[in-house]
């Protein structure tokens, strides 16, 4: 219902805060995940090939840089000052 006021702008009161919180909550453990799943998944495909060392670290890289993508997604969305 609306009480015929303007509407809310995005960047106004504390619901927004709070939305861009909960992000950053979700980075701090996306990042960590990604590396883990790159890594895991690195080192299947290395044990496959025979390569589980390499493979681990393969995948652990692209992992951190599926993280780092993640965070430059975010800052791109954020509000310039």
């Amino acid at each position: 219902m609306s009480d015929g006021g303007p509407p809310e702008e995005p960047g106004s009161g504390d619901a927004w805060g709070a939305q861009r919180a909960l992000q950053v909550l979700a980075l701090a453990f996306l990042f960590p995940a990604a590396v883990v799943v790159g890594y895991l998944g690195g080192r299947w495909l290395g044990v496959r090939f025979g390569f589980p060392v390499a493979g681990g670290l393969f995948g652990g890289v692209v992992g951190a840089l599926a993280g780092f993508w993640q965070l430059y997604l975010f800052l791109r969305k954020l509000p310039r000052r």
